[in-house]
């Protein structure tokens, strides 16, 4: 009776309240040890019951060919793959009902890194050096660690990627969801961060007014279906608040890409003359 433990304290008071004097034959103090039923608990231990009769954790599991092989888990029959409309690759993989368990071998962060470049034809995948970790791993309160990469290529952020794989307490595999791009190689940048906010400082507004570089961030953009370009994001300010401005990274071409204030509300149909 393992259980009672918690309970010690409870079970002395019965056996307290149940004491007869000496003599009584032993048959009739019997029940004198028994432990206090739920109809003897008010709610708060009821629930604590309840909480330690609930089975633990499952162990993990002896490594199979997928944990091996981490790419191997994905197999269509008994995970749910979702694939983006777009890229046509894989943005959410779950286990089904009649999936296994797939240990987690190793450190988590390595894990997670073989995974997702064991199959490029899920997440497209192939240069390790795509994958930068996203600060730290996280950990919730019931074990379950989630490990999160940002996609970069030539050294930018690739806009619109991040991907996150989900390890349960047990060190088995839970899900993975986000989104990467199949990006085999960008043209480098010719242009630097510094370069880029010196050419932002003469782009014009929709109004004709300044705008005021702040800071410049390497990222890679879709231009077209299939292709990508590097381009700097510049974050600064107008007369009218927050905005932005973008550079490309090649040819140094700046252009306004407008206000970042939520508040400020535009006007459309009128035309816009060109700056003097």
């Amino acid at each position: 009776m393992k259980w009672l433990s918690p309970f010690a304290p409870l079970a002395v008071l019965v056996v307290s309240c149940a004491y007869t004097p000496a003599g009584t034959p032993a048959k009739k103090v019997a029940f004198a040890l028994r432990a206090p039923g739920t109809n003897d608990l008010d709610w708060r231990v009821r629930a604590m019951v309840f909480r330690a009769s609930e089975p633990p954790p499952p162990p993990p599991p002896e490594p199979t060919a997928a944990s091996k092989r981490p790419g191997w888990a994905f197999d269509e029959r008994t995970w749910m793959l979702l694939r983006g409309e777009q890229t046509g690759l894989v943005e959410s993989a779950l286990p089904g009902p009649d999936a296994g368990y797939v240990a987690v071998r190793g450190d988590f962060v390595s894990y997670s890194r073989r995974l997702l470049l064991s199959r490029p034809d899920l997440f497209g995948i192939r240069d390790p050096s795509q994958l930068v970790l996203d600060g730290t791993p996280d950990v919730a309160d019931d074990g379950t660690t989630d490990v999160t990469f940002t996609q970069f290529v030539a050294g930018g952020r690739v806009l619109e990627t991040g991907i996150t794989v989900r390890i349960a307490k047990n060190r088995t595999l839970r899900a993975v969801n986000g989104s990467l791009r199949a990006i085999r190689r960008v043209p480098p940048a010719t242009i630097t961060a510094e370069q880029a906010l010196v050419l932002a400082r003469a782009v014009k507004t929709k109004t004709c007014g300044k705008f005021y570089p702040v800071s410049a961030e390497l990222v890679v953009e879709q231009e077209g279906s299939t292709e990508y370009i590097l381009n700097y994001n510049v974050d600064g300010a107008t007369a009218d608040g927050a905005a932005a401005a973008r550079v490309n990274a090649r040819t140094g071409e700046a252009s306004f890409a407008g206000s970042t204030e939520f508040t400020m509300l535009g006007t459309y149909g009128e035309p816009q003359l060109p700056c003097p």
